[in-house]
Order: structure tokens, then sequence, then C-alpha cells
């Protein structure tokens, strides 16, 4: 968003911003509470919940670093309509509302970048809501591995890889707590130990703690798409 402004309109948004240091499982806002300027996260993650006048959570988004959130409420001037919370330590820039509009009021290249980058994410929203809602619940488990594939490592193989294929094997290391996971598929923890069991079982997955193996990434894009997989041998 903030690509190809000038030094000078940086360090004038800067002087009016502040600096804002979380602890993990901090919240931030709640819905109602008013909206007077956006965030920007520098370091740590956060995770926006859309939360039931009973108090149930239900996970729509994790911020990573770089990521910003409440520029639409804000722009809107409505009260929040998320939560916001800390999942580990975090440090965030918060901008005001007064700063963002004599940014865009002014430079008319920045409205437009921030109009694309609303609009991107709101696609991206959109994709989410529909695979977790239309999506059997295998494909929404496959789904969210795929998509955290930007962030993963390819690796030799190891005792945890062990069995990969040639599209593989590629590391993720789930930042967050798979109970988190299992809400913002719309699953409970039991089910998406099964789902993760079940690919284990298929020689696509395994899970070691945190850190997840994907042994083929080709053969798990196939299984999302409808190719049936044959079940891998049992091994022992």
């Amino acid at each position: 968003m903030f690509c190809g402004v000038g030094a000078v309109d940086i360090e004038r948004l800067a002087a009016l911003s502040r600096l804002l240091r979380a602890p993990r499982k901090q919240v931030l806002y709640t819905r109602g509470q008013p909206c007077d300027g956006f965030h920007v996260l520098v370091y740590g993650r956060v995770v926006l919940a859309l939360v039931s006048s009973k108090g149930l959570e239900r996970p729509l988004q994790i911020i990573e670093p770089g990521g910003s959130f409440g520029e639409v409420t804000m722009l809107l001037n409505q009260p929040h309509t998320l939560s916001a919370s800390t999942v580990d330590d975090s440090l965030l820039v918060f901008v005001p509302r007064s700063a963002l509009l004599e940014m865009i009021s002014h430079d008319s290249g920045f409205a437009l970048r921030m109009m694309a980058s609303l609009s991107q994410r709101a696609s991206l929203l959109v994709d989410d809501i529909e695979a977790y809602t239309l999506q059997a619940p295998l494909d929404r488990v496959i789904a969210y591995l795929l998509r955290l594939l930007p962030t993963a490592t390819r690796r030799p193989a190891d005792d945890r890889c062990a069995g990969a294929g040639p599209n593989g094997p590629i590391t993720i290391e789930l930042v967050v707590a798979k109970r988190l996971i299992a809400r913002q598929l719309g699953l409970t923890p039991e089910t998406l130990s099964r789902l993760f069991r079940e690919l284990d079982q298929r020689g696509l997955v395994s899970l070691h703690g945190r850190v997840v193996c994907l042994k083929d990434v080709d053969a798990l894009g196939a299984l999302l798409n409808g190719s049936p997989l044959p079940m891998a041998a049992a091994s022992g």
C-alpha cells in the first residue's frame, strides 16, 4: 500500500502514527468499539475473528507481518465489526484516520493502491468463506495447507518426512495452534486430527507437532480437484 509514497509523506505519516507493543493473547479491540484508525503489523501475528452475542468465536483471518487491518471499517467511519487479538508477542503501527485521509486527499496514487489492496483482500476473504462453507472437510484442510506454501521451506527428506514423493518434501510450520485452525476451517479439533491422520495414511502428509510435511504437493492438488488416490500401504 505504501510502495511509491515519497519520503516526506512517509515522515509526516510516521509522525502522526504510534507504535503499539502487545503481548501474546492481548485483545486489541472488540466488536462494537469505535474505529478511529487502522493497524500495520511489524512482527508477530494477529487473528481477526467474528464473535457472536453468545461469545462463540470464529476466526476469519490471520494477519502476518507486513499486513494491515481495520482500513475498511475506518473508512466507513463505523464501529469495529470484528475482534482482533494477538497470537504472539507483536509490534504494530497504529495509523490514525485523520493521517490516512490527509494522505488520500493529496496523493491519488496512494488512494488507488489502497483500493487495489482492499479489493484483493476482499476477494481472498470471499474465497475463504466459500472454501470453508462449501468444500468438504478434507478439501478444506488440503486447501488451507496449499495456501501456506509461499511461506514453506523445501528440505531434504529426514525421518519426519520419510516416503516423500518427487514433488516434496516441503515442510510448513503451523504458526497458530491446531484448535485455532480447526475453528477457522469450521471443524472440531477432533475432526481436524482425524483428517490429518487420513492424509497421513494416504502417504501425502505427516504431522509432527506444529511441523507439517507435505510429501507430494501435486498429489494433494489432484486430490483437492477430485482425482481419487489409492490409500498408501500400511507400514509396520
